[in-house]
C-alpha cells in the first residue's frame, strides 16, 4: 500500500550472481493509497534468488521520500 510521497512499487528478482531475472512494476492505477495484491511466479527460477521491493523511482525522477507498507509477503 502506498502510504506517502511519489514513487512506483517495483519488485526486482536477481540470481546469486547479480543478474536481473525479473522486474515487475505496479500499474499506475494502483498508486492510490489502497491495498493491492501482486503475484510473481518464482517457480521458474532455480537456486538462490534475491528479491528487492522498491517504492521509489529507480531513475531518481520522482520524489525523494516515497513510503510504502509491505505486508503478508509469502514466497514458496
Amino acid at each position: 500500500m502506498k502510504v506517502a510521497g511519489r514513487g512506483c512499487l517495483t519488485a526486482f528478482i536477481y540470481d546469486s550472481g547479480g543478474k536481473l531475472l525479473k522486474k515487475a512494476e505496479a500499474n499506475d492505477k494502483d498508486l492510490d493509497h489502497k491495498v493491492h495484491q501482486y503475484v510473481i511466479d518464482l517457480s521458474v527460477f532455480s537456486g538462490n534468488v534475491t528479491v528487492i521491493l522498491n517504492g521509489g523511482y529507480v531513475d531518481h525522477t520522482g520524489g525523494a521520500d516515497p513510503e510504502y507498507q509491505f505486508s503478508n509477503i509469502f514466497m514458496y
